[in-house]
């Protein structure tokens, strides 16, 4: 069985080394905030190109240095927004693609749908001058209301879907 410690005892004086260890994690506590400082320094300051006085600094080191950096920044300007024009220019390319082929969709589904209709209206003739009258006349009503119906479904959703709207501005017909 272990004594008791007693509250009488006092505890050693710190040693060398841990006082070192101390000193060591404090200057590194400091270092620390200040590479911190001076990352956020950075981050605030947010521009293409530094400060005048880091410039000159800049300058001091390397000669010309300030103009090449000014003239670096000048060039990635210019090609950040070459890269915002092409890609702009290439998503209306894509919206006028995409245009194009759902108007000859819709086209080919116009005359796909009047075909087929023809075709039962051609049949309920046939059937009505063969002897079946009443057979002839429910395929050929059927596919004329068919045909109506899917005209007129069609111009109410294609006006709910496309306002009509006037942009001068956008004119030109080059295609």
């Amino acid at each position: 069985m272990t004594k008791p410690k007693s509250n009488t005892e006092v505890n050693p004086p710190e040693s060398t080394d841990s006082k070192l260890i101390n000193e060591s994690n404090d200057n590194n506590d400091k270092i620390s905030q200040a590479i911190q400082s001076e990352v956020l320094k950075a981050a605030q300051h947010g521009r293409p190109i530094p400060r005048p006085e880091d410039l000159n600094a800049y300058n001091l080191i390397v000669p010309n240095a300030a103009e090449r950096i000014l003239q670096m920044a000048e060039h990635n300007s210019l090609h950040r927004r070459q890269l915002e024009r092409i890609q702009i220019e290439t998503k209306a390319e894509i919206s006028k693609s995409a245009i194009k082929i759902e108007s000859r969709n819709s086209l080919l589904g116009l005359v796909f749908a009047f075909s087929i209709c023809m075709l039962a209206i051609g049949g309920g003739i046939y059937l009505a001058l063969i002897g079946a009258q009443l057979a002839g006349s429910f395929i050929s009503i059927t596919a004329l209301s068919s045909l109506v119906t899917a005209f007129v479904v069609g111009s109410k959703s294609n006006a709910k879907e496309k306002p009509i709207t006037s942009h001068p501005e956008n004119t030109n017909e080059d295609d």
